[in-house]
């Protein structure tokens, strides 16, 4: 299975879970959930940097995803691409990234003046090792300014930058992963 395939099927398990966080910091405290959507997959794999790839940036971003699954658009066709290079990281990330959420990890809220090179728009970003590879995951609001909806907006490896340098750091007070098909807490964690 090449790895595009191995991250669409890793990130399709997603799909029927959802996390919900309460984070605090000097005694205040913010609680979210994160859900996944087909369509959030694009950003997260990199597949917008491929913009000689015409395929990949005039078709619906839930079907591109579907044509992954279905072998349509495979790791071969991506690497013909002349920006490649620009994105292979992000797959080597987000074969991760279910192990990721699932880990214990430092989580921020996410200030975009001290990043002022990157055009990243993000409310919360989580930094953890998977691997021996620092990873780091910025969530945004799924619709506007709503905090208590969040999505994964960019997945990548650590690379010369480090993301969380400057950036205030929470703590974790609760994780629970829920099922949404059956309802069930999967898995649940609480600080003492």
């Amino acid at each position: 299975m090449d790895q595009l395939l191995q991250c669409a099927k890793n990130y399709e398990l997603l799909l029927d879970y959802k996390y919900h966080f309460v984070i605090g910091r000097k005694g205040v405290h913010h609680d979210f959930e994160l859900t996944f959507q087909k369509t959030d997959f694009h950003h997260l794999a990199g597949l917008h940097k491929l913009t000689d790839k015409r395929i990949l940036q005039h078709n619906a971003r839930n079907t591109i995803f579907d044509w992954i699954l279905k072998g349509k658009i495979n790791l071969e066709f991506l690497k013909s691409s002349y920006h490649y290079e620009k994105m292979n990281d992000r797959l080597s990330a987000l074969v991760n990234l279910g192990k990721l959420l699932d880990s214990d990890h430092l989580i921020f809220k996410y200030n975009e003046n001290v990043r002022v090179f990157s055009a990243i728009k993000s409310e919360y970003l989580l930094e953890g090792c998977i691997n021996e590879m620092t990873l780091f995951l910025f969530l945004g609001c799924r619709n506007d300014k709503d905090l208590s909806n969040q999505m994964c907006r960019s997945f990548f490896p650590k690379d010369k930058i480090d993301y969380s340098v400057g950036q205030p750091l929470y703590t974790l007070l609760k994780k629970e992963k829920f099922c949404i098909s059956d309802g069930s807490i999967v898995s649940s964690y609480e600080r003492k």
